[in-house]
């Protein structure tokens, strides 16, 4: 079903950050208006598998990109994202945007 969710907002239409707060809101998966590090690995595993992602060792695995994201935008250090600590991370880092909203 996060799949199905994925791919949907790949193909919607909007700016950039109509599309990131679509993405943050799929990524809330228990609608407490913050992203945790549980449900973020979640959204990197299903991600890698809607791109058939092989290479999950090491720095690759989604446990390592979790821990990664969440290092660069967890800015006040509560292991979870805000709405704005996603989407605003999200614009800064190019490499974050396309993993976690693809054609952003």
């Amino acid at each position: 079903f996060v799949e199905f969710l994925i791919a949907i907002s790949v193909t919607s239409h909007g700016d950039i950050r109509e599309k990131l707060n679509m993405a943050f809101n799929m990524y809330d998966i228990d609608k407490k208006g913050k992203v945790d590090a549980k449900e973020m690995e979640q959204i990197v595993t299903a991600i890698y598998d809607l791109l058939g992602e092989e290479n999950r060792k090491g720095e690759n695995s989604p446990s390592k990109r979790v821990e990664k994201i969440m290092n660069k935008l967890d800015l006040n250090g509560d292991r979870s994202l805000t709405k704005d600590e996603f989407i605003n991370g999200c614009l800064q880092d190019d490499f974050l945007k396309n993993l976690l909203a693809p054609n952003a």
